[in-house]
Order: structure tokens, then sequence, then C-alpha cells
């Protein structure tokens, strides 16, 4: 829904005192769409998530996910699995301890909107049984440095593209 879209930004925007500061380059999961009860979800034996964010899956519908006792595997296209907010890091480290004084807020401090939401990753994921898979090695090393995921079953299975069908000659 596109409302679950623009509340998510709206949050982030009002974060960074109503400047556009970072706006789309971080995410939150604040709304999203239960996917619970669908018969879709019902009938699959395994849960398998990629992207998430944007309104498509809050942490609250993340947590249902979890509670139904389905598999869960979740495939990292980014870092922010292992982040608190952010897609890609960059020189920031702070995932590997915990998330705050976040360099793509406005206004970063210690409980900070960064800081919060890697709270709630942290009690979301601390008793999960997701099966992360990574689709680089860099990725992979990232998220076992992740205080979010460190103790999940973390694998990689490269994306399987050949780089040469997209390079221009």
């Amino acid at each position: 829904s596109i409302w679950q879209f623009v509340w998510e930004r709206i949050i982030i925007w009002k974060a960074n005192h109503f400047k556009k500061h970072n706006l789309f380059m971080v995410d939150i999961a604040n709304t999203g769409t239960d996917i619970t009860t669908l018969p879709e979800f019902e009938q699959a034996d395994v849960i398998h998530l990629h992207w998430i964010n944007q309104g498509m899956l809050s942490l609250k519908d993340l947590r249902k996910i979890l509670q139904s006792g389905k598999p869960v595997v979740w495939t990292m296209h980014d870092m922010w699995e292992c982040t608190a907010i952010c897609h890609h890091a960059y020189t920031c480290d702070r995932f590997k301890t915990q998330c705050m004084h976040c360099p793509f807020l406005r206004f970063p401090g210690e409980h900070d909107l960064a800081n919060r939401v890697f709270q709630k990753k942290k009690k979301l994921l601390a008793n999960s049984t997701i099966h992360v898979i990574t689709v680089s090695r860099w990725l992979e090393r990232l998220a076992k440095e992740s205080a979010l995921l460190k103790h999940s079953p973390i694998d990689t299975i490269p994306n399987t593209l050949s780089l040469s069908d997209f390079l221009m000659m």
C-alpha cells in the first residue's frame, strides 16, 4: 500500500526534524502487511523472505511469521537485516555492537531512531530460528559480525547472474 510506504517516510522525516536528509537510505519497518492470514502462507512449508522494506512487512509482521512455527529463510541482498535501519553502513561499524549515533540521521544520538529500531530487532531476533542466506562472502562476513545475526545460521548462495551479460561493451 502506498500509505504504508508514505507513513514510514513520514516517521523518518520527522526523526530528521523535517529534512530529507538520507530519507531513502534507511528503513524502519514500522508498517506492513500481515501475510500470516493468507492461504498461501497457511499452505507454505517454508517461508522465504527477501526484501521486506518500504511498507511490505513490519517488524510486528515479522514477529507473527516467526511465531507461526514455520521454518524461515531470509536472503540478504543488502545490510539491512544486520543493521538497525541502513541498507549499507559504509564506514560505520556500530552494527557489530549496538546501533546508535547513526550517521544517516540528521541529529544522531544515544537514543536516536536507529537505536530504538535496533532494540526492537534485537528483541525480535534474540530467540528466532531464522536461517540467513547471503548473496556474497562479503555480506556473509558482515552478517556474522553483526550483533543482531551473529547467533543465526548463516550461509552464502551467490547470485548466479553473469556479470558479462550486464557490462556495456
